[in-house]
């Protein structure tokens, strides 16, 4: 019992990490393999998400690559870039890797390692009075030392490709999914390091990827794996049941007419058509959405499909993250009451037909209107925000809120008013145990980037 009241923070912390990166269900994002090397079924996977001008990320590299090399083929590293807004330069820097990756896959890292090792010149002092047609000369001129002049044309022309555009902008918004909010970030094995934008030594690597190693030199094979990761969740269970949560009160908050929240459970046709009738039949000029946790994806897409339909709309996008600290109460004499801290992501989403202020670093013009389809079919029939309660949270509403799609007066427990009532249903977004809003604005933002 003793051993057991010992570990139970470690546990729980440990069982928070395992059952949310088996139950994320995310986009397949493409990202650079250390030495062309796809990880196998039994090799231990390392994720780093790199900003190629982050002092801090190119401090992590040399350890990181260390040991990723001398685990040989037992460990897998993938990078991912991540230009954070607030570094100069960051995206031009990591857009060249994807322009390099394009054309010849075993010059990536040497092109990551040319930034690195000359960072200060595209960051900082060194081009507050240098245009970005000259930094990305600058890099492309280094990419060209790096593979050789017969490239250089190419390189050029990548900068002018929207393939290379569209990855560096997927990629940085597959880390903001994936709940990144700084670099470097790291996850092993789909599980999120803690030590976020600190560099690992090549001790702190050792200690990590040893055990998951067997602390030889040899793969470790998948079964053994997962019969340890079964062994570890067994026990957390028993752990557990120790113990319930305890239920914070439910605070309702404002929500403005144009104002959209969205949720995991909530269909997205529904949410298209009712935004897409707040710009065309009710004359918004302008309608925000917010989302957090596993729903900011179903976001980014409705958005897209959005545009896709409406001609000249105007995008400002925000990511957030915020810490939502939980209360775990004993059940039994003799153990103490836990307190757990998880991150959750969270993004706010601008569509407007109006110019909005190009100089935010999250400004999106208005896509081609020869991309847009414009549609004359809404299956929208009624007033009402059917997506405006304010008890919201990622992943639905309350657990004992029905779906209810009732016209004039909303039926079931969902938001009572005209046209299609709110959209609750089952909760069964555990890995964010609903999001974390807990029915009121989210406070205590630690990080605030755009894309």
């Amino acid at each position: 019992m003793d051993f057991l009241r010992n570990n139970t923070r470690f546990l729980l912390f440990l069982c928070t990490f395992l059952i949310g990166a088996r139950s994320q269900s995310l986009v397949k994002q493409e990202g650079f393999w250390f030495g062309d090397q796809p990880a196998s079924a039994e090799s231990i996977l390392v994720e780093a998400f790199f900003d190629p001008v982050c002092p801090d990320t190119r401090d992590s590299w040399p350890p990181l690559r260390k040991a990723v090399e001398h685990y040989g083929s037992a460990v897998s590293l993938v990078v991912y870039t991540f230009p954070l807004p607030y570094h100069d330069n960051a995206f031009v820097s990591s857009r060249v890797l994807h322009v390099v990756n394009k054309l010849n896959t075993s010059a990536t890292y040497i092109v990551l390692e040319k930034l690195f090792e000359h960072q200060k010149s595209f960051y900082g002092e060194a081009t507050f009075d240098t245009s970005r047609s000259t930094v990305v000369d600058k890099i492309v001129k280094l990419a060209t030392d790096a593979l050789g002049t017969s490239y250089r044309s190419s390189i050029e022309s990548g900068f002018t490709d929207p393939e290379t555009d569209h990855g560096t902008r997927v990629s940085f918004k597959y880390g903001c999914i994936r709940g990144v909010y700084g670099t470097p970030f790291f996850f092993v094995n789909g599980l999120p390091l803690t030590d976020v934008g600190s560099e690992l030594s090549y001790e702190e690597w050792r200690r990590i990827l040893d055990p998951l190693c067997g602390g030889q030199h040899v793969t470790k094979k998948l079964s053994q794996r997962r019969g340890l990761q079964h062994l570890i969740l067994a026990y957390i269970s028993r752990v557990m049941d120790r113990y319930h949560k305890v239920e914070k009160p439910k605070v309702e908050t404002p929500i403005d007419v144009n104002e959209i929240r969205i949720t995991s459970q909530g269909r997205m046709r529904s949410y298209i058509t009712y935004a897409m009738s707040l710009l065309q039949e009710k004359d918004s000029d302008e309608i925000v959405f917010k989302a957090m946790g596993r729903a900011i994806n179903k976001t980014v897409t409705i958005v897209e499909l959005i545009k896709r339909r409406i001609v000249g709309l105007h995008q400002i996008t925000m990511i957030q993250s915020t810490d939502i600290t939980d209360t775990w109460e004993p059940l039994e004499e003799g153990l103490q009451t836990l307190e757990t801290t998880r991150k959750v992501s969270m993004v706010t989403i601008t569509l407007s037909k109006k110019e909005l202020d190009k100089n935010n670093i999250g400004y999106q013009p208005p896509i081609p209107a020869d991309q847009v389809k414009v549609s004359t079919e809404l299956d929208y029939d009624g007033g009402g925000n059917g997506f405006a309660s304010a008890e919201y949270e990622d992943g639905g509403y309350e657990r004992n809120r029905g779906y209810s799609r009732g016209r004039g007066r909303g039926r079931g427990y969902g938001y009572r008013g005209r046209g299609r009532g709110g959209y609750g249903g089952p909760q069964v977004d555990n890995q964010y145990n609903a999001g974390g809003y807990d029915q009121e604005a989210p406070r205590g933002t630690v990080s605030q980037l755009c894309f």
